[in-house]
C-alpha cells in the first residue's frame, strides 16, 4: 500500500525459509525494528509453517505487527490463530478459491491473486456473505474457484493476458473453457 509520501504498510513478509521454531519471532522483530511501517506477516506454507502459537507470540511481542495473510488450506489452524489473537490483529485469507469458507470462520477479508483479475466476483462474494445471501455467495465463489483452476492449469500470466485482452503468449483453449463456464459472452474484456 502506498500513499503520496511512500508506503503505508510493510506487507507480505514471509517467514524465513529454514527457521527453527524459536527463530521465527526474531525474524519479524528484526524487520519491525528496521522500519516504522506496520507489519503484515505472510504465512504461506513453504518450508516454515507459522502456528497459532507462533502468531500469538509475534502479535504480543511486536507492536507494529497488525495482521497476517494466511495462505494455507488448513482452516482449522486459521481458526486457531483467530482464537488466540482474539482481535489483536486482522487475519486475511490468501487462497482465492477458499475465500467464502475463510469468511465463514472469521477472516477479516482477503489478499488474493485472481481477485485482481476478477474483482467483481470477490466483491460479490463478500457482499452476499455480509447480507446472508448464501446461495449467491456460493454461486460466485464456485465461479471464482473455476477461474483459479483455469489460471493454475494454463499459467496465470498467459491466462491473465487473454482475459484482459492483451496479446497472448500462447495459443490454446483457454478462452473456450472460460466461455464454456459462462465467464464472458463476447470478447474477453466483457467479463
Amino acid at each position: 500500500m502506498h500513499s503520496a509520501r511512500g508506503p503505508s504498510i510493510l506487507r507480505g513478509v514471509h517467514p524465513p525459509g529454514q527457521a527453527r521454531r524459536g527463530d521465527r519471532g526474531r525474524h519479524y522483530r528484526t524487520i519491525a525494528e528496521a522500519t516504522s511501517l506496520p507489519l503484515l506477516v505472510y504465512n504461506i506454507t513453504t518450508g516454515v509453517r507459522l502456528t497459532a502459537e507462533d502468531m500469538k507470540r509475534i502479535f504480543e511481542e511486536i507492536p507494529s505487527a497488525v495482521g497476517m495473510k494466511y495462505t494455507d488450506a488448513d482452516y482449522f489452524e486459521m481458526r486457531s490463530i483467530l482464537d488466540l489473537v482474539d482481535g489483536q490483529a486482522i487475519i486475511l485469507a490468501g487462497r482465492d478459491e477458499l475465500f467464502l469458507p475463510a469468511l465463514t470462520i472469521g477472516a477479516g477479508g482477503s489478499i488474493g491473486t485472481t481477485q485482481n483479475i476478477f474483482p467483481e466476483l470477490f466483491v460479490g462474494v463478500h457482499r452476499a456473505f455480509l447480507v446472508g445471501d448464501w446461495e449467491k455467495a456460493q454461486e460466485l465463489q464456485l465461479k471464482a474457484s473455476r477461474a483459479v483452476r483455469v489460471l493454475l492449469g494454463y499459467g496465470s500470466l498467459e491466462g491473465r493476458a487473454q482475459v484482459q485482452g492483451l496479446p497472448p503468449r500462447t495459443k490454446g483453449t483457454f478462452i473456450g473453457i472460460w466461455r464454456h463456464w459462462g465467464f464472458f459472452k463476447g470478447s474477453p474484456k466483457s467479463i
